[in-house]
């Protein structure tokens, strides 16, 4: 009869021998196949999320993202945006490798690049007016552009003569006809995402919002130099601070296309956008995409 192998004799001694030994020995195997299996199913279910997160472009032949994944955490994956919008997302070129954007060192190199954008409605028209006028205090030589939100041929009659300023008409028809209900503010993003196309440098602030104080470009350019080139910073700067956290006013269904950490949202105050500071950097892009 043929001598068990000595591996095997050792197994026999040190693990049959002790019942709670070989319990221990059990529970491992299964908890490390059980693992194993869970990460294998997570990493092939992650996979085809991500190949079924692909809009291809008539134009370009070229595949898009279009499920939005946490920086944080590259599991979490987002549900489909529909690839209905591709067209208009290459029409305002936030897709891909932008080869005109720049980083944030280069957008403050001149102040005079910088461009003063806003948007008015009718019932906003006379605070617009006001906050123009408060800007050609302080820069009456920048270019200056205001995006009409169906502004009625009333108001625009009385639109100032200033040769820097220009009035353009906003075309919702590109965007889904939830953007047109004005008072929940989706054009904002397309307004400015329309202006970055053309200006790398522009200076969002809200109709209701007046300027007050001068030399702020001057400022923001010298904070930006000192502290912000970092990684640490974003490329869209905001003004005003809320109080409350990005959470207390989120709808929860989109958490659905935009996974995120819960604590996170609940732990930082959300930054108000009446005044905004956007240099298109890659970075900016992708938010304007998203």
């Amino acid at each position: 009869m043929k001598r068990r192998p000595k591996t095997y004799r050792l197994f026999k001694k040190k693990v049959l021998g002790k019942p709670f030994l070989l319990i221990l020995v059990v529970v491992f195997v299964l908890v490390t196949f059980i693992l194993r299996s869970i990460s294998k199913t997570t990493r092939d279910n992650y996979i085809d999320k991500r190949n079924n997160c692909q809009c291809l472009s008539s134009k370009t032949g070229e595949f898009h993202e279009f499920c939005y994944q946490d920086p944080q955490n590259s599991s979490a994956v987002g549900k489909q945006f529909n690839c209905v919008h591709l067209e208009a997302l290459e029409n305002l070129n936030v897709l891909g490798d932008n080869k005109r954007s720049f980083n944030l060192s280069e957008s403050i190199k001149n102040e005079s690049h910088v461009v003063f954008v806003s948007a008015t409605s009718d019932d906003h028209f006379d605070f617009s007016m006001s906050s123009f006028k408060c800007i050609r205090q302080y820069y009456p030589d920048h270019k200056y552009i205001l995006y009409g939100l169906d502004l009625s041929s009333n108001f625009t009659d009385q639109l100032p003569d200033d040769p820097n300023f220009e009035f353009r008409v906003f075309d919702a028809s590109p965007y889904p006809d939830f953007v047109k209900n004005w008072k929940n503010y989706h054009f904002k993003g397309l307004v400015l995402a329309e202006a970055v196309k053309e200006f790398p440098v522009i200076w969002w602030i809200d109709a209701n919002i007046a300027l007050r104080k001068p030399n702020i470009i001057k400022n923001l350019f010298s904070e930006i130099l000192e502290y912000r080139l970092s990684g640490n910073f974003s490329s869209i700067i905001s003004f005003r601070p809320t109080d409350h956290s990005n959470f207390a006013v989120l709808n929860p269904d989109l958490l659905n296309y935009f996974p995120s950490n819960d604590q996170l949202l609940q732990k930082f105050s959300q930054v108000g956008s009446g005044i905004l500071y956007v240099a298109r950097t890659e970075f900016t892009l992708k938010i304007l995409k998203w």
